[in-house]
Parts: C-alpha cells; sequence; structure tokens
C-alpha cells in the first residue's frame, strides 16, 4: 500500500511494470513492460485523464516525477524497512 501511495497508482497495480492486475503474484514467461513515469507526467500536464486512468495512475502530480535521470520504482519501498523492523524486534 506504501507502494502505491508514494507513485501514485492504484492500490492494486505494480509500481514498476504494467502487468494486468489478475496476473500479479504471479510467474510469467516474459516480463511486462516497465512503467515510464515520464509519460505519466506529459499526460498529467496535457490532462490527459483517460490515459492515466488506463494505467492505473492516479490523477495527482507526483513529486518523484521532476527528478532528473530518476525512475521512481528504484527507491526502496517502505514496506521493506517494516519488514526490517518486525524481523529485528523477534530475533
Amino acid at each position: 500500500m506504501e507502494s502505491a501511495t508514494l507513485h501514485g497508482i492504484a492500490s492494486n497495480r505494480c509500481p514498476t511494470c504494467i502487468s494486468p492486475t489478475e496476473k500479479l503474484g504471479e510467474h510469467v514467461e516474459t516480463a511486462y513492460a516497465i512503467r515510464r513515469h515520464a509519460d505519466y507526467s506529459a499526460a498529467y500536464m496535457e490532462s490527459d485523464v483517460a490515459s492515466m486512468n488506463v494505467h492505473g495512475v492516479k490523477n495527482i502530480k507526483n513529486a518523484l516525477w521532476s527528478v532528473l535521470n530518476f525512475n521512481p520504482p528504484d527507491l526502496i519501498r517502505a514496506d521493506i524497512l517494516h519488514n526490517v523492523l518486525l524481523g529485528s524486534l523477534i530475533i
């Protein structure tokens, strides 16, 4: 959930690729196309809400889109931090 909020996408979408929602969590033989956040930024600037909705992107300006030479899915996800914290408390 934190990842979806951070990337401005619907909670049932992959932040890295454009996989169909019914295929999330399944092993596939061929990889899906990588999300192109630069395209979402352009669609937002052009008010192309239909294009954003097709890819499950919320109609909001994502601050990560303005960082040059940066791919938002490369960020460490908040879930990892929670898992590390939980793991260190259990040990």
